[in-house]
């Protein structure tokens, strides 16, 4: 799962600031979007295949940089509370987090 044409490599590339905090949101949003279409569309099977896709080390060192982010108490402060909480899950239990 590459969520977007330069895949997790992007975030290499990129500087801390604006650009960077944008990108951490679209991939948390994104990825949280694709878990849930993963169980609500293949239902078990289909959520463990999203799982094991994003067990690698690039998407751990994407989220990793998203939980070094969310120190800043206003790297999410435009978001709504739902969001906010659903992407602070995410960096705290990323192979754990499931839909509601």
């Amino acid at each position: 799962l590459r969520f977007g044409p330069e895949g997790t490599e992007r975030f290499a590339a990129l500087a801390p600031g604006p650009e960077l905090d944008a990108a951490l949101v679209e991939y948390a949003e994104t990825r949280l979007l694709l878990l849930d279409n993963s169980l609500h569309f293949f239902g078990e099977p289909g959520l463990a295949a999203f799982r094991q896709a994003v067990d690698t080390d690039e998407h751990r060192a994407v989220v990793a940089t998203l939980a070094n982010r969310l120190q800043d108490p206003t790297f999410l402060s435009r978001l709504s509370p739902r969001k906010r909480a659903n992407i602070r899950l995410l960096a705290r239990r990323p192979l754990d987090i499931r839909p509601c």
